[in-house]
């Protein structure tokens, strides 16, 4: 008996067909972008196609552009670099796109995006290093497009185009367009101006977390807080303006609600009116019937209404015990504030170098007394904390900040031409105080090229500024040009006149004219009404401020409806 064998049985004219060939695999191809072996000669393939990064992000639009380019040709994929969705598909191909960053950027900056997830995250992180993201730098900017109109003198192909510029800025300011981001930008665009804390609250999240963008929900948030903490008045009596070092500029401008109340041209003045001083308010007495004091009569003594009524004038609100500086009487030299002559003629201007120059007549500053002129003015301003409360080493440079949004100075004997603010504006940064403010705006001077003096408009000061920020692009918009090489940029303004800066502690560097007025008219003997006019152009031709040089911006001298004083026109 033979025993079946597990042999296959030949049979004749078949033949035994080999094993199907097995393809090799092309995961370790030169062609496969994910595969290891394109990934080991990575670097000098990045390195051949792209720029470095700088270490001063100089180059960085022109580094952005060209690793997106090479991101895209070898990944066949649109905005990896800006879309944090292609990132979380595809997390090996992510791996690599990373890789690429890092082999184009200095070594300190590799350490830093070391721990990102993603090549978004990662690129994210990078720009913040440059750009200075910051959540009010994005509403005043998102609120410059919405006002953009087209008029009926301006091209249409210049109206798209400015439209354009500024969405680019904005998007390389850091913002993200979706959704949610606009949602929560429209949220704060509608709230008041005095909901300081908003900013300061999103910017500080927004410098922990670069990476992370504010949504909406945070946003509301804070709008929230805001509303709940803010009192719905603050009294003179919580107040302590004797002691300038414990009050903010902020407190300048705050009033009771009695004091609030505009005080009419024929009324006496409010002192007249004589109160017990253990009288107690009428809101907290206990007797229901009781009723307060009749309103004052107005008394008209001139029956001619196109006479001219003179307007009295308090040097201070009542009830405090600030030691204000008294105001002029009848007339005061703009120049030097005495009350013995008066020149209403644009005075003379020494430099740093006590060279003369002169200033010539605007007329673009209004009195800032009330509400009119509140539309032009920014509802807040922002500026890099690092240039802001650096001490500068040299006090007659201007240092430019191209994350600010206004121009700002902390010497207010840098600016000519200056008008109080009816109310401080916020700047939103984390600064040494827990707020800080501008009290007033003028006119730089940046010393030009051939050395005369450039002017430079809405110019803000602010006490707590220890230098002066300088803001190229308002120079570019205004219609001004920059052109920067070999360590050193040049300024072209519209006036046709240049101005120099050099690079000097990773920051561009103007020269900053210091203002010192000088008066042409010698003092005299003569005091108070019987003092003669100097020759000057009559009074009617030139309204000017009465602000003598130095200013003190901790003691604004405010008349009793909250307005500054301003020079009146004398008798003769």
């Amino acid at each position: 008996m033979s025993t079946p064998s597990n042999t296959t049985n030949n049979v004749p004219g078949q033949t035994q067909q080999p094993p199907p060939h097995q393809q090799p695999r092309n995961d370790d191809g030169e062609n496969d972008w994910k595969s290891l072996k394109f990934r080991a000669n990575l670097a000098p393939k990045v390195k051949a196609a792209c720029e470095s990064l700088k270490e001063d992000g100089s180059n960085y639009v022109d580094w952005e552009f060209r690793l997106s380019n090479y991101v895209k040709n070898i990944t066949a994929t649109r905005n990896w670099l800006t879309d944090a969705t292609i990132g979380r598909a595809d997390t090996v191909g992510d791996v690599v796109v990373q890789q690429m960053i890092q082999h184009t950027i200095p070594t300190e900056t590799a350490r830093k995006v070391e721990d990102c997830n993603s090549a978004f995250d990662s690129m994210s992180y990078i720009k913040s290093l440059f750009f200075f993201p910051s959540c009010s730098a994005h509403t005043s900017m998102f609120k410059s497009i919405i006002n953009v109109k087209l008029t009926d003198n301006m091209d249409i192909n210049e109206y798209f185009r400015i439209i354009r510029s500024k969405f680019s800025d904005i998007k390389r300011a850091g913002f993200v367009w979706n959704e949610d981001s606009v949602m929560g930008m429209i949220f704060q665009t509608g709230v008041p101006t005095d909901y300081t804390n908003i900013n300061i609250t999103l910017n500080a999240r927004l410098c922990t977390n670069p990476t992370s963008v504010i949504s909406a929900k945070e946003v509301e948030e804070a709008i929230r807080a805001e509303k709940h903490n803010k009192p719905d008045e603050i009294e003179m009596n919580q107040l302590n303006l004797s002691n300038t070092n414990q009050h903010s500029p902020m407190n300048i401008n705050v009033l009771s609600r009695q004091q609030r109340i505009p005080t009419p041209r024929l009324l006496p003045q409010p002192q007249a009116i004589q109160r017990t001083v253990n009288q107690s308010n009428y809101r907290q007495r206990a007797n229901p019937n009781f009723r307060p004091l009749a309103p004052q009569q107005r008394v008209y003594t001139n029956n001619n209404v196109n006479a001219a009524v003179p307007m009295t004038r308090t040097n201070a609100p009542p009830n405090t015990q600030a030691n204000y500086q008294a105001g002029p009487k009848s007339y005061q030299c703009f120049a030097c504030g005495s009350a013995d002559h008066w020149v209403r003629a644009f005075p003379y201007y020494l430099d740093a170098n006590n060279n003369e120059f002169t200033v010539e007549p605007d007329d673009a500053y209004p009195l800032d007394n009330g509400p009119t002129g509140e539309d032009d003015k920014p509802n807040g301003i922002w500026a890099s904390e690092s240039h802001l409360t650096e001490e500068w080493d040299n006090p007659d440079e201007g240092v430019s900040d191209t994350g600010a949004t206004h121009m700002i100075t902390g010497d207010l004997s840098r600016l000519t031409d200056i008008h109080v603010l009816h109310r401080p504006i916020p700047i939103s940064v984390a600064t040494k105080n827990n707020k800080a403010f501008v009290t007033a705006k003028g006119t730089l001077h940046i010393r030009a090229d051939d050395g005369s003096s450039i002017p430079i408009k809405n110019t803000y000061y602010s006490p707590a500024a220890q230098c002066t920020l300088i803001l190229i692009p308002e120079i570019v918009e205004s219609g001004g040009s920059w052109k920067g090489s070999n360590g050193a940029m040049r300024l072209s303004f519209p006036c046709g006149r240049t101005a120099s800066a050099v690079y000097k502690n990773r920051k561009w560097v103007f020269y900053v004219m210091k203002a010192k007025a000088v008066c042409p008219v010698p003092r005299s003997p003569v005091r108070g009404d019987n003092a003669a006019p100097c020759e000057a152009p009559p009074p009617s031709q030139c309204d000017r401020p009465v602000i003598p040089f130095p200013y003190n911006a901790r003691r604004l001298p405010h008349a009793i409806n909250n307005t500054p004083y301003h020079t009146s026109t004398p008798t003769h």
